[in-house]
């Protein structure tokens, strides 16, 4: 059958030519059952075949649009030339996909939902990949523009891993970032760059706001440098304040100057030593302090006890010696007053 034409080249074939719409279907079906407009094919199609093909002339505006749903006057759906493709939008931005959660239908808990069901261990539900070679690009960019301290510009939720960050280096000599947190803003307020807590296990033990097992410098936490010292587990390139610091120390505690048998070094030969060497027996030098980069506290602290307890030993002896000059004093004040009083 033709339509404006004379020739049909289909069983159905409409030349619309200046007509507003080539074809206008209107149906006053009341409920929910039948459609409007019903393609179908009885036998499978072709790889290469289509149920419903829209074709318009080369040169045609790129937001010219292919597909127009309406519902009571507002646009639901929309597909244009350049192949953009807008869902609950009047207007199509710049995205390929657009999509308006907060459309007035009450389906504005999420603006995409999407979902994958695969043995694979790379399956997606969303998938998102960003191919310059020249630009920063984002594989997936989420923002909440909410307001002040309002949402979440990414929010992921398992069973197992609520969000994973993956850096494949490669070829690349750089540094490549797993995660990688930054926060600002100039008004007052905290800024974190990444936080984690966590909570539910079976003691406070097991409860890590915070673990990496492994890192480019193995078993190291750096504060405020990327560099590391050999031997020691943590490094901070700046100040250290706290309420309390304890260590654990590995050697004895300095008691043994007390013990008996101690061979406290005599105040002579103490001497001796200070005058040649210009520091006390056993407590570093300055030049090496210089050397080692700095004080091991607890190796120190122990040094400090040891010689605090030998100048105690030092005192008790000079308080003995003392005693004992007082007393001879005080015989010879008797013997000379007794010869005095015999004149």
């Amino acid at each position: 059958m033709g339509i404006g034409t004379t020739t049909p080249s289909y069983f159905l074939d409409i030349q619309a030519g200046t007509a507003l719409r080539a074809l206008n279907a209107v149906s006053s079906v009341v409920g929910s059952s039948g459609q409007i407009v019903n393609f179908g094919r009885t036998n499978a199609p072709a790889s290469a075949n289509d149920i419903v093909q829209i074709t318009v002339p080369a040169g045609s505006p790129n937001d010219f649009q292919f597909i127009e749903a309406d519902k009571g006057g507002s646009n639901r759906f929309q597909v244009n030339g350049d192949g953009s493709v807008g869902v609950g939008f009047s207007t199509i931005s710049t995205a390929r996909l657009n999509v308006d959660g907060s459309n007035p239908d009450n389906k504005k808990i999420y603006g995409v939902y999407a979902s994958a069901d695969s043995a694979s261990s790379v399956s997606a539900a969303i998938y998102g990949e960003h191919t310059s070679t020249t630009s920063d690009g984002r594989g997936v960019y989420g923002k909440s523009s909410g307001g002040a301290g309002i949402g979440y510009g990414v929010f992921g939720e398992s069973g197992y891993v609520g969000l994973r960050g993956l850096a494949s280096g490669s070829t690349y000599t750089g540094t490549a970032y797993g995660v990688y947190g930054t926060a600002s803003g100039s008004t007052v307020g905290t800024r974190i760059g990444v936080y984690g807590s966590a909570s539910g296990a079976a003691t406070a033990e097991g409860n890590w706001g915070g673990y990496f097992p492994t890192k480019v410098y193995t078993s190291q936490i750096r504060v405020g440098t990327t560099g590391g010292a050999t031997g020691f587990i943590a490094c901070i390139g700046g100040k250290l304040i706290a309420e309390e610091v304890r260590v654990e120390l590995e050697t004895s505690w300095p008691d043994y100057v007390f013990a008996d048998g101690y061979e406290l070094m005599p105040l002579e030969q103490l001497k001796k030593e200070i005058n040649q060497h210009k520091h006390l027996p056993g407590i570093p030098s300055a030049s090496q302090i210089e050397e080692q980069g700095g004080v091991d506290l607890g190796a120190m602290q122990t040094k400090l006890v040891e010689k605090v307890e030998e100048l105690t030993l030092y005192i008790i002896q000079l308080k003995e010696q003392n005693d004992k000059l007082q007393e001879l004093n005080e015989k010879l004040q008797v013997r000379m007053s007794a010869i005095e009083n015999n004149k």
